[in-house]
């Protein structure tokens, strides 16, 4: 599996946990954060997601308080994934 491969070297190559930050009031984020988190754990990364609201959202993005954090526009876009951002908090060494 082509993940595992990206995965040998680092301090997830036997598995690792990370936290994904989306937001509460989105249907869509909630949707796409278990995808990614079914994805990751097929190569053996298990994903916390933690929902949260906007202000919560903005001053865990300023403190680097998340490993991965997925927003975007997905209630409004016939294509998520033209819409998602992601970003890697700073406190992230896990990849």
């Amino acid at each position: 599996m082509r993940g595992k491969e990206l995965l040998a070297g680092t301090k997830c190559e036997t598995g690792c946990g990370l936290k994904l930050l989306t937001s509460g009031a989105s249907e869509g984020a909630g949707e796409t954060a278990i995808v990614v988190q079914q994805n990751l754990k097929a190569i053996g990364i298990e994903v916390e997601i933690v929902k949260a609201e906007g202000a919560t959202i903005n001053e865990w993005l300023t403190q680097g308080n998340f490993d991965i954090w997925a927003g975007g526009s997905f209630d409004v876009a016939d294509f998520p994934d033209e819409y998602l951002a992601w970003t890697i908090g700073q406190a992230n060494e896990a990849l």
